[in-house]
């Protein structure tokens, strides 16, 4: 936009030389310059070229064709930094899997420009770790936030030490999923020096620390996505049982504590909780699953299913969150593996929701977390389901997840 009238033919030597500019991958701050330039060396006489307010990005850039002349911005204080990686995770939360490589190259950048001295405050090995994190770059992630964790003085905040038992939680799960994939990326040089075990055990030494602290429904929510890991890389049953238990357990604790906040998202926990006593269920007869506070003979998975089901009827209409907009979906599967039925039907049904959730509001990210907890049913069906029903299970289970993977092959991050 102009702020006063100015002269056509310097108009058209701005605009020319503006887009000249940015069709050779300058930034557009860059751009804006030079076309300023332009007007006031060749027509000394105007002043068109004080007239145009640009808004916009000064770093953006069109990155056609060669690589972007876009200036590598010199960090000169260490808030500057944290700025722009806080900017990075809010962009790679609804980030689309193409957009991966441009938004870690972006990452690798500003680590470059890390000045003398800022990674020993815990706060920026904190930003860092979350950046790193949020992209699914676990090593690194947690090698910052281990680095902030070790720091004297010792200022590393609980937040950040809930981040780091997260993330080994999240980056031992990533190793679980890919054991026997042809496709999976090769063993990063960083993961021989992390056993998927000890990050586990690890991730429960926190827990159990923070769990000391102050009891909350994450907390107790994060030590039963622990153990469900732990029984994803368990092949003994006996001892996969263990660790459902343990899931069922500390989802239960979440859940309690959850609804007597009356937090509209205590259907976490309880939708997890259900899902281990469901798995628990398959070899047993209906209606002799015991619960705290149950006697044997009442059914309380089907109580159970009741009240997940009170929730997503009450988020009709009003859920704001991806997770919110598929709690039918998650229901319906629930619903189905405890009758040890899942149709074609169901198959079609439940995926179709959880597509139609992604469009009004989710991303890449959130429907691969619901292929990966398909892919935890399909593994307890390979071991905890008996014969009768495994098979179908099974297949179903597959053809469920298949039909939420995109198009074009890729993953969600």
């Amino acid at each position: 936009a102009a702020g006063w009238a100015v002269d056509d033919f310097a108009a058209k030597t701005f605009a020319k030389k503006f887009y000249e500019e940015m069709f050779q991958n300058r930034t557009f701050g860059d751009a804006v310059r030079l076309a300023r330039e332009e007007i006031y060396l060749s027509q000394g006489g105007s002043n068109t070229w004080g007239a145009y307010q640009c808004y916009g990005d000064p770093d953006f850039s069109l990155h056609i064709g060669a690589k972007s002349m876009a200036r590598q911005r010199r960090m000169v204080a260490p808030v500057e930094l944290q700025v722009e990686l806080y900017n990075l995770v809010q962009e790679a939360k609804t980030a689309e899997p193409k957009d991966e490589a441009r938004l870690r190259g972006r990452l690798h950048e500003l680590t470059a420009s890390v000045g003398q001295g800022w990674t020993d405050s815990s706060a920026m090995c904190a930003a860092l770790g979350l950046a790193y994190g949020e992209l699914g770059l676990f090593a690194e992630a947690v090698r910052f936030y281990d680095r902030g964790r070790m720091l004297q003085p010792a200022d590393a905040t609980v937040e950040s030490l809930e981040q780091l038992a997260n993330l080994k939680v999240l980056w031992a799960l990533d190793r679980v999923g890919r054991q026997g994939d042809p496709t999976a990326q090769q063993l990063d040089p960083l993961e021989k020096d992390f056993p998927i075990k000890e990050l586990f055990n690890d991730a429960e030494n926190i827990l159990a620390g923070l769990l000391t602290i102050q009891q909350t429904q994450e907390r107790y929510a994060l030590k039963g996505k622990l153990h469900k890991g732990k029984a994803m890389l368990l092949s003994n049953k006996l001892e996969q049982r263990k660790a459902l238990l343990e899931m069922k357990r500390c989802y239960d604790e979440g859940y309690d504590i959850g609804k007597a906040a009356e937090r509209k998202d205590a259907y976490y926990p309880l939708g997890n909780r259900l899902a281990a006593e469901i798995v628990l269920s398959w070899d047993q007869p209906k209606g002799r699953q015991t619960r705290r506070g149950k006697t044997k003979g009442a059914d309380p998975l089907a109580e159970g299913l009741a009240e997940l089901s009170t929730y997503a009827k009450d988020l009709i209409g009003k859920g704001q969150s991806f997770w919110d907009m598929s709690l039918t979906s998650d229901q319906k599967l629930l619903e189905a593996l405890y009758a040890q039925r899942l149709t074609a039907k169901d198959q079609k049904e439940i995926g179709n929701e959880y597509l139609e959730a992604k469009r009004r509001g989710g991303s890449a990210r959130e429907i691969d977390s619901v292929i990966k907890n398909i892919r935890f049913f399909e593994s307890m069906v390979a071991t905890q389901a008996p014969p009768n029903i495994r098979q179908q299970l099974g297949a179903g289970l597959k053809a469920l997840r298949e039909s939420l993977v995109p198009n074009d092959g890729t993953k969600g991050a």
